[in-house]
């Protein structure tokens, strides 16, 4: 498995939401113009500018921006920096978060948008199939508790 998949499904996704991951998806599969490569947010992340309108923001900021489009551009760094740093403890590798960071950088945009969405695909697949899976051990085990 390529470092920036690695990354992603194993650092990114569990401290996403299934809503957030969503909106990602969505806004790669639509080529929405606020998701952007080569910056985090727009108007870039300064202080003097936390309260201002989020104009864009990378696919990772975009888990806050593509789920609140009236989000700042603090909100959207904010939002970027916890999963960077959940990312990085769950790897146990600080600064592991750069492999998907860079992928998404130096990748041509219509590569990135179609593996980081199949990636996004793959992952919402098996947490579906996850839950499926979980209610019928849930009904398997109340099924068992009305026969005992």
């Amino acid at each position: 498995m390529e470092n920036w998949k690695r990354v992603f499904e194993f650092g990114f996704a569990p401290n996403m939401t299934d809503d957030e991951l969503t909106a990602i998806r969505d806004g790669l599969v639509n080529n929405d113009h606020r998701i952007l490569q080569g910056a985090t947010t727009d108007p870039v992340p300064l202080l003097c500018v936390h309260d201002w309108p989020c104009n864009g923001s990378c696919p990772v900021g975009f888990a806050k921006l593509g789920t609140n489009p009236e989000a700042t551009v603090g909100e959207v760094e904010s939002r970027f920096a916890e999963l960077c740093y959940g990312c990085d403890a769950i790897l146990g590798d600080r600064g592991g978060c750069r492999h998907l960071l860079n992928w998404i950088d130096e990748t041509p945009r219509a590569v990135m948008q179609r593996n980081l969405a199949a990636a996004i695909d793959g992952v919402l697949d098996r947490r579906r199939n996850l839950d499926q899976i979980n209610a019928e051990l849930a009904e398997m085990t109340e099924n068992m508790e009305l026969h005992i």
